[in-house]
């Protein structure tokens, strides 16, 4: 795994314009993308500084877990529950099997989810039609 801690953008993007940042945001998501096989990162963006799109970006598309603190945290917990996340194996492999003639929707969409993290909720709405006569509830243990 990787861990990533994010404080202020980098000194040669503090002059820049909000355009200009965003681009290199995105420049460093896209070389990230590319490079992540099967590292997981986990990111920490501290202070007013940290971009929280960048963090919770970052760890989205390294599977892993984002965390914000603010200046006057307590670092030590925030980074000791990302590296208990970090050891943890993460579902990637998965997938909602149902019949669609009794489904009008459901949300999120599966197949926009890239991993679940063991020990971290997940929730999702199914959107039933008005054929369905009977309904079952499931809860996991």
């Amino acid at each position: 795994f990787f861990f990533l801690m994010i404080r202020r953008p980098p000194r040669s993007t503090q002059s820049r314009s909000s355009a200009a940042s965003d681009v290199y945001k995105r420049q460093l998501l896209d070389n990230v993308s590319r490079m992540v096989r099967s590292t997981r990162i986990f990111s920490l963006g501290i202070g007013n500084g940290a971009s929280p799109y960048l963090v919770q970006s970052l760890a989205y598309i390294g599977k892993g877990k984002s965390e914000m603190i603010s200046d006057n945290s307590n670092v030590s917990a925030t980074v000791i529950n990302l590296l208990n996340c970090a050891l943890e194996p993460c579902v990637t492999n998965f997938q909602l099997a149902y019949d669609p003639s009794l489904v009008e929707g459901i949300a999120p969409n599966p197949a926009t989810l890239s991993h679940i993290l063991k020990n971290e909720p997940f929730t999702t709405f199914i959107f039933f039609s008005d054929k369905l006569q009977y309904c079952l509830l499931y809860t996991s243990p």
